[in-house]
């Protein structure tokens, strides 16, 4: 599946800016205007990357020959994440990113049949035709460039989870209260 650390870097970013782009076309599609669907101020959605580098690795220890149980391993391990992100939000950041409430067959507004099957088909898509494509292109890539993109790439990443965590979790208005910045801390703001 992958030959480094880089490697899934790469990965990572990919599916997380694909599911931003996802997320941003649902949302274009149900509400007719752009709404930056991500927690992080960049175009990146992480579920994503996560699930899909998840999806990866254990799908590459249990494949099974019939593609029903593969889409129905690959819509448990999305629903399992799904949950835990929205829980995650909710409890560390007051933050409800999507809302299920509803939906049919929806476990606290977190997590829904019709999404669940979607994530199943979709990620048996991405596993099964999508991956096997970015796969060609990483394995070409320069190691060199590689490293150098990762970092670049995971600079820029934890970065923006920063300034989100900590404009969030209130600390830059205790910040901005307790010491005078030169810098406009509007600019924080999400």
């Amino acid at each position: 599946m992958y030959d480094n650390f880089y490697d899934l870097v790469i990965y990572f970013m990919f599916y997380s800016f694909s599911g931003w782009l996802l997320e941003v076309a649902y949302a274009w599609y149900k509400e007719r205007r752009f709404i930056n669907r991500g927690f992080l101020l960049g175009p990146l959605c992480p579920v994503y990357g996560f699930g899909i580098l998840l999806i990866l690795l254990i799908s590459s220890k249990f494949k099974s020959n019939l593609p029903l149980a593969n889409i129905v391993s690959i819509m448990l391990l999305t629903t399992i994440l799904e949950y835990m992100t929205g829980y995650i939000l909710e409890t560390l950041f007051n933050v409800k990113a999507w809302d299920y409430s509803n939906e049919f067959c929806n476990l606290k507004g977190r997590i829904c049949l019709k999404f669940s099957l979607a994530w199943g088909l979709l990620g048996y898509f991405v596993i099964y035709k999508l991956h096997p494509i970015v796969l060609q292109h990483v394995k070409i890539a320069d190691e060199g460039m590689k490293v150098f993109m990762s970092h670049i790439l995971l600079g820029g990443l934890l970065a923006d989870a920063a300034i989100v965590i900590l404009s969030k979790t209130g600390f830059m208005k205790h910040i901005k209260s307790r010491v005078r910045i030169s810098i406009p801390l509007h600019i924080f703001k999400t």
